[in-house]
């Protein structure tokens, strides 16, 4: 994905999903749909999500950035 200025942004992808078998075919659909610059983060269950989602609240605060 690039901006106006050619600036490359990746792509940060949190999935809750507990089949493991479609977890990997959304993440081989991402990944040649939008190639290296994906990053997926899967997790099974709500208390996983909720944490994963807690830490990435709390580290775009601490760096003041904007999800």
């Amino acid at each position: 994905m690039t901006c106006e200025n050619d600036k490359k942004y990746s792509l940060h992808i949190l999935s809750l999903e507990d089949s493991p078998m479609d977890a990997e075919l959304i993440k081989e659909y991402l990944l040649e749909n939008f190639g290296s610059e994906t990053q997926i983060n899967t997790v099974a269950n709500e208390e996983d999500f909720i944490s994963a989602i807690s830490g990435t609240l709390a580290l775009k605060n601490r760096k003041g950035g904007s999800l």
